[in-house]
């Protein structure tokens, strides 16, 4: 399939160059009419016309499948292709230039199809709202269309008897060209910009013939009629290469396109197409002023004012789409920092009780350690705890309630001591108490006293009454201690000792008075 639609591009191209030379040898030899009385370009024009109708005939039979806009991108140019073939055989066989009032509808309404037809063409990556943001493009297309159509073309015709064709020529392919640019800028992700080339060649070439028919007008040379007649095979040329590229190649649905990730940042395309097609426009602007014969100033002014139109609406659209975005990364990050907070606070604590677990302790106890270093005297103390009784309460009652018995226990401990202080689970039925900010050790002592009497008061558990008491050990943390886990060791050791002594008291590991 690859190398079919790769042989079609050439032999394609390869169709519109041979049709492109022979216009230069045919008015080389005859001059601007055949012997027959038609135009040298007539017959060259009908086979390039109806070789893009068939390409982009195929196309949309081809994206039939596809996602609607896709199909009715095609389907437009279709439309738009076929109107052009009616323009030339009705200028042939009645032998009338440009500017019939039939023709010149026809040719409008091609124009302004090109430009729908482009407007639908799926982006990369597609927009969230995609449905509103074709019908925004698509009515502002459609009405400076009409608009165009009607300014210059049919209230000049029915009030003075003078359609302003070419005029009205000029204002759509303002709208064409900012259809191309825009379509340029939506799909520069987009891995294959075959079609999108094809496309801007296609208007490129429609909109230069535009402007030559006014400067052939004007009374210059022979070239600009040339040139005018080979922009015309041109553009059939590149919607011809377009719409055979779509029929032969398998993969169009934006679905399926590869992004081209490396120019995702690159945002000099979206500022400098704009930039460099208003500043054209400029210029045509000064260039009509000092040389009204050849294109009304006016009618520029007026091509200018709807190119502001459409850049009005699109850089709406882009802030509200900005703000759209800027919205959901706030809400992103926000939602990131609290899962980050979240798994922060369940790394540190304990699923149970949601108290500090050892880790988050094992920090506390560090920072007591620096401290003390950095001071050179004691002023904080470790309490480590293990709940009496406990395991045949558990084997008794079952798992729930003691479940429900550890957490009241915690709550208990909270109770007992001061809000510097540090409580923890190490595990299992073993707490952990850090003493920070101590002014004296009688103040260990009396927390320690008050933990004792507060564990022999009874707890109520789901209409259960039970005694649990504790032992702990206690270990002032002095400026020697050079780590955490042997604090914890010395206080375990003091834990042992009182349960060896009878349970429900606490024992110191080296006595300290301060």
């Amino acid at each position: 399939m690859r190398r079919f639609y790769f042989s079609s591009t050439i032999i394609t191209a390869g169709i519109f160059i041979l049709l492109i030379g022979g216009f230069l040898i045919t008015f080389s030899i005859f001059g601007k009419f055949l012997p027959n009385g038609f135009y040298s370009i007539d017959p060259f024009l009908f086979i390039g016309s109806v070789l893009a109708t068939i390409a982009t005939t195929l196309a949309a039979i081809q994206t039939a499948g596809e996602k609607w806009y896709i199909h009715a991108s095609w389907l437009i140019f279709a439309f738009g292709t076929f109107f052009d073939v009616l323009v030339v055989v009705i200028e042939g066989l009645f032998q009338s230039q440009i500017g019939g009032t039939l023709t010149s509808v026809l040719m409008m309404a091609s124009y302004s199809l090109y430009a729908i037809g482009i407007a639908l063409l799926p982006s990369v990556p597609r927009p969230e709202n995609l449905r509103k943001e074709l019908n925004t493009v698509m009515g502002v297309f459609v009405g400076v269309s009409l608009l165009a159509t009607w300014v210059l073309l049919i209230f000049p015709y029915v009030f003075r008897g003078v359609a302003s064709n070419q005029q009205a020529f000029v204002a759509l392919s303002y709208l064409m060209v900012f259809a191309v640019l825009d379509m340029l800028i939506r799909r520069r992700l987009w891995s294959n910009h075959r079609i999108s080339f094809f496309l801007a060649l296609s208007v490129a070439a429609n909109v230069l013939g535009s402007f030559l028919v006014i400067v052939e007008q004007s009374g210059t040379t022979w070239w600009a009629m040339v040139l005018k007649d080979i922009c015309w095979v041109a553009a059939y040329g590149g919607m011809a290469l377009a719409g055979f590229s779509v029929a032969f190649e398998k993969d169009v649905s934006p679905d399926s396109i590869h992004v081209n990730r490396e120019k995702e940042n690159n945002p000099n395309l979206e500022f400098f197409l704009p930039v460099i097609w208003v500043g054209l426009a400029y210029l045509l602007l000064i260039w009509s002023h000092y040389y009204s014969d050849v294109i009304s100033f006016h009618v520029v002014a007026v091509g200018i004012g709807s190119l502001i139109v459409v850049l009005l609406v699109r850089l709406n659209n882009v802030l509200r789409e900005n703000a759209r975005l800027i919205s959901e990364a706030n809400h992103e990050i926000a939602s990131r920092r609290k899962m980050q907070e979240k798994f922060w606070h369940d790394s540190r604590h304990d699923p149970l009780t949601a108290i500090p677990n050892r880790s988050y302790l094992l920090d506390q106890i560090q920072n007591a350690i620096d401290t003390a270093k950095q001071t050179g005297k004691v002023s904080s103390a470790i309490l480590f705890l293990d709940l009496d009784r406990f395991k045949p309460i558990n084997d008794k009652y079952g798992h729930d309630i003691g479940d429900h018995l550890l957490k009241a226990i915690s709550e208990r401990l909270i109770f007992c001591v001061r809000p510097d202080d540090f409580v923890a689970r190490l595990g299992g039925d073993e707490f952990a108490i850090l003493l920070n900010n101590l002014q004296t050790s009688q103040t260990v002592y009396k927390i320690c006293s008050r933990i004792m009497d507060k564990m022999y008061e009874p707890f109520e558990i789901q209409g259960n009454t039970l005694n649990c008491g504790v032992s702990f050990g206690v270990c002032f943390i002095e400026p020697d201690f050079n780590s955490p886990e042997a604090l914890l060791s010395e206080a375990d050791k003091a834990m042992y000792r009182a349960k060896r002594k009878g349970r429900g008291r606490f024992e110191i590991s080296k006595a300290f008075d301060f």
